[in-house]
């Protein structure tokens, strides 16, 4: 999976994140079993990755940016 994000404050923060994700499986007799069950990890996996993509997101302005003000010469 690919993402390219954007965030501004007082200034542009681009994010880059490529995750690949496996998931083991047996497949069935029944091709739309099958492509029913792919479809459900792969929804698995994009969930995974947007709930830590929010994660960062709450956290950017009150500790990553922060850390940097600081260490940016004023």
């Amino acid at each position: 999976m690919k993402i390219n994000a954007h965030y501004f404050e007082d200034g542009n923060v681009q994010l880059k994140l490529n995750r690949n994700f496996t998931f083991p499986m047996e497949l069935k007799a029944e091709a739309e079993e099958n492509c029913q069950r792919i479809m459900d990890k792969i929804r698995e996996g994009e969930d995974e990755i947007l709930k830590g993509l929010d994660s960062l997101y709450e956290s950017l302005p009150t500790q990553v940016f922060k850390t940097m003000r600081k260490a940016l010469p004023g």
